[in-house]
């Protein structure tokens, strides 16, 4: 998910109501709330109210968005969601049926470097790369790693020219990462 601080969705159009909100202690889960609902492409949390807000439709950032102060609007991107692993189910009458069962979480091998305001892409071949951000004690990281989710392992990787946290990450069609903006101090 790509994460906005201090932005909110506002616009004319009613793609930019809420398909429903919900009141949540945590930034957290409201993240995990967008996450498990299919429709959810984004979700706004307001921290002094503590409601998730979670939107569907066609939401373009670049022109629904105005400033909000303790607010975070995080939005999904496309093609990063784990599809639902369908299950069978035997009966008694020696029939069967699927149904698709809720997604889990598996615990999983730690990155080398503890990471926040950091990017995540998901590389063609399935592997995510983990780049910049800022550690613990909020020093900033030029810094990548990379996932295999065949082997559960995370393994650091060339580093960026400068630091960087808050930036954006995309995956051009060559397969290399683009890294743009952010703050570097």
């Amino acid at each position: 998910m790509h994460t906005f601080n201090n932005l909110t969705f506002q616009c004319a159009q009613t793609t930019c109501l809420p398909f429903d909100n919900l009141i949540t202690a945590k930034i957290y889960l409201c993240r995990i709330a967008c996450l498990e609902e299919v429709r959810c492409e984004a979700a706004t949390y307001y921290q002094l109210t503590s409601i998730c807000s979670l939107f569907n439709g066609t939401i373009d950032p670049n022109r629904n968005m105005s400033y909000a102060v303790n607010v975070v609007t995080m939005i999904n991107i496309p093609g990063t969601r784990f599809p639902l692993k369908p299950t069978t189910v035997s009966s008694t009458t020696s029939t069967s049926s699927t149904t698709t069962a809720p997604p889990t979480w598996t615990i999983t091998g730690s990155m080398t470097v503890a990471r926040r305001y950091h990017t995540l892409s998901v590389l063609s071949d399935g592997r995510v790369l983990a780049t910049g951000g800022t550690n613990g004690a909020d020093a900033p990281l030029k810094s990548a790693e990379l996932y295999d989710p065949l082997t559960g392992n995370w393994t650091i990787t060339g580093s960026m020219s400068t630091t960087r946290y808050y930036h954006r990450a995309s995956v051009l069609p060559n397969g290399k990462v683009l890294v743009t903006g952010g703050q570097t101090a």
